[in-house]
């Protein structure tokens, strides 16, 4: 009887988190590439369309690479790119249209609440109700959010009806992305399940930017967009969405959702860093709140 190595087993925890976290934190990052490409000219619809399509190659990569060496059924592969329009692409293009008539601020907090979606879904889904520890940890990081989201924008916290609805419709998409994704991980592998999404969710993006006129965007985009689409694409993109996927098929949806609440409170340090932006005292403390109860987890 093999008996089991405590070490292995905590390093491997250890791991899973640090996937979870450090690929919430990448992610996190596009939004300061995506702000530097709206104030130079680009729209939103053509940066997710660029991030998507810039990405495809290496995504296909891996699809191909994964089939030579395994077999996938047919309806894994329909079903993961199905999710993949939904998480992929459906929930950050109603995000990106409500964050047009909502403050950054509150654009943040609301998108948050795809945690609570995911812990509801899961909760519906195995008719048992969450965990005290679960539920104490979601508060206290939304506490967390708020905290250090009162340093930012202040004087412009708006937010349109319809624009909120959007933003918590993009959350909603993402925790049923979350939530129903781990059977196909489980079956295909993480990183063959992401590029299968991620691959798919390209094929609207790229079609809306036909639609609008838009195509020549994609092959030729102006040369001042190439440095912060690459950095979007390398680094918001394509490295967290591997990290953070690897992450959610380790830990699950509920403690991968919670975990990630700390990749957009440490996003003011990055933006201290490549912004020169000031952070108040309010998101110092704030991260310190999300961090703890993410620890707690």
């Amino acid at each position: 009887m093999e008996i089991a190595d405590p070490t292995r087993s905590n390093r491997a925890e250890a791991l899973s988190i640090f996937l979870v976290i450090a690929g919430s934190v990448l992610y996190s990052s596009k939004s300061l590439f995506v702000k530097h490409l709206m104030e130079i000219g680009a729209e939103a619809g053509d940066v997710l369309s660029l991030r998507l399509a810039w990405a495809a190659p290496v995504y296909l990569a891996v699809v191909f690479w994964s089939l030579s060496r395994r077999d996938a059924a047919l309806t894994d592969l329909v079903k993961m790119s199905a999710l993949g329009w939904l998480g992929f692409w459906l929930a950050p293009r109603l995000n990106f249209a409500g964050l047009g008539s909502t403050s950054a601020g509150l654009e943040r907090i609301m998108i948050q609440s795809s945690t609570a979606f995911v812990i509801l879904f899961v909760a519906l889904r195995s008719r048992t109700p969450p965990k005290a520890i679960v539920t104490i940890s979601v508060f206290v990081c939304y506490a967390g959010m708020v905290l250090a989201m009162a340093g930012r924008d202040q004087g412009r916290a708006f937010a349109d009806p319809a624009g909120a609805v959007l933003i918590v419709a993009a959350a909603a998409a993402w925790a049923t992305f979350v939530v129903g994704v781990g059977p196909l991980q489980k079956s295909m592998g993480s990183a063959f399940s992401t590029s299968v999404g991620m691959a798919a969710a390209a094929v609207p993006a790229t079609t809306e930017s036909v639609i609008n006129g838009h195509a020549t965007l994609i092959a030729a985009a102006p040369s001042g967009w190439i440095v912060p689409m690459l950095g979007l694409v390398a680094l918001g993109t394509v490295i967290p969405s591997f990290m953070a996927q690897a992450g959610l098929a380790r830990v699950g949806p509920v403690r991968s959702s919670i975990l990630a609440l700390a990749g957009p409170a440490i996003l003011p340090l990055l933006a201290m860093w490549s912004l020169g932006e000031t952070m108040p005292w309010q998101q110092i403390a704030g991260l310190a709140v999300v961090l703890a109860s993410c620890a707690a987890m």
